[in-house]
């Protein structure tokens, strides 16, 4: 499918079927350029099938059972709608960006965008959503089993689903290979998690101050509020409450649901590296951490907060010397330490922001340290 943009105008679509070329009239969007196209196909197809079948009816006559079977026989399959794949999973990006409002600082979004740069490097990035087939979509969900877990294959097999049944809601798409595909059995073992040392935070966050302060700043902040990603990223000054000296963070509890703040208490760190960000910022902004980028959608630069910086622990991880972490560490690191010092479970859970204190106990019972020192207390009082 040939969607493009012209400069100052709009996009449009052109293309060739059956030797005829197809132009459109110019949009304001990519998408309605998209479904733009979409429609013209529809209309070409039943075209096609109106000329294969004849538009003639059986007639209404005694002898109809004889004449039937030559008219039946002039049928032909429809022909399928010749969406690509790379472009219906561009669909699904822009839909997931609009949804609810959460644009890409979602943490769906960007699983989605990370398992279409995969989908996108096989060869369905060069294939119609309907040549894809329900084996080849099994083959590749096999593959992601064998190579990385039967839990990554089943995450993919329902971002996979979700983007054909889009297409099919949307009128674009009429099958969805991955419907009849059954989830692998899981590995119900859970993994440790991870708790980078203070000492391996401290360097990270050297690392970052090496290249530009914003970053440092950007890991301080992430690091005394215990705050996830797409909290600090959607942190505006109307949040930050120097005189009292506290933070308001806000998240969804649940997927569409609306955002739920919860008060955090500034360090004394927090309160510097905030104090001076504020002296210091454009006051026509509202973000706290904020960033000029290309937007894809408005075709045009844009000022914005920052969407999921994936790439960016990573980097100074390496910089540091130090085992990759990405951003939940600071929380766990945060976590394990109150959890250490016998802080409340009622205390962690609504620092951490977690709607259930079950799920804080959990959390906490994963993190390396807090075991064995209620065995060691245990041993201890034993030996008394």
């Amino acid at each position: 499918m040939s969607v493009y943009f012209v400069k100052d105008k709009g996009w449009r679509y052109d293309f060739k079927k059956n030797k005829t070329r197809y132009s459109s009239k110019l949009f304001e969007t990519r998408e309605q350029a998209i479904l733009a196209e979409a429609d013209k196909r529809k209309e070409l197809i039943k075209e096609t099938i109106k000329e294969n079948t004849g538009d003639q009816s059986i007639p209404d006559s005694t002898n109809s059972h004889i004449q039937a079977p030559s008219q039946i026989i002039q049928y032909q399959k429809p022909i399928l709608p010749d969406m690509d794949f790379k472009t219906m999973a561009s669909i699904r990006l822009d839909y997931l960006e609009d949804y609810n409002g959460l644009g890409q600082d979602g943490e769906h979004y960007n699983d989605n965008r990370l398992a279409i740069k995969k989908w996108l490097k096989t060869d369905w990035g060069k294939k119609k959503c309907v040549e894809i087939t329900t084996e080849d979509v099994y083959k590749y969900l096999k593959n992601r089993k064998d190579n990385v877990s039967p839990n990554a294959a089943n995450k993919h097999l329902i971002l996979i689903r979700a983007l054909f049944n889009l297409g099919i809601k949307k009128k674009l798409l009429i099958f969805n290979p991955a419907a009849e595909i059954e989830p692998f059995p899981e590995n119900t073992k859970k993994k440790k998690k991870y708790v980078p040392p203070q000492e391996d935070l401290d360097k990270v966050i050297n690392a970052a101050l090496e290249e530009s302060e914003e970053d440092h700043d950007y890991l301080w902040v992430h690091r005394e509020t215990f705050g996830r990603t797409s909290e600090i990223n959607r942190m505006e000054w109307d949040d930050v409450d120097l005189d009292a000296r506290i933070v308001t963070l806000y998240t969804r509890k649940k997927r569409g649901g609306s955002l739920t703040p919860r008060d955090i208490e500034m360090t004394a760190e927090l309160y510097r590296i905030l104090m001076k960000r504020y002296q210091t910022r454009n006051r026509e902004i509202s973000w706290v951490f904020w960033h000029h980028y290309w937007s894809r959608k408005q075709e045009e630069f844009i000022i914005g907060p920052f969407g999921y910086r994936n790439r960016m622990m990573e980097k100074f991880c390496k910089k540091a010397g130090v085992k990759h972490f990405g951003f939940y560490g600071f929380r766990r690191a945060g976590a394990s330490i109150m959890a250490n010092d016998n802080a409340p479970i009622s205390a962690i859970q609504e620092i951490l922001g977690h709607e259930s204190r079950e799920t804080t106990e959990i959390y906490i019972r994963s993190l390396k340290g807090v075991r064995h020192k209620a065995m060691r207390l245990y041993e201890r009082g034993r030996q008394k």
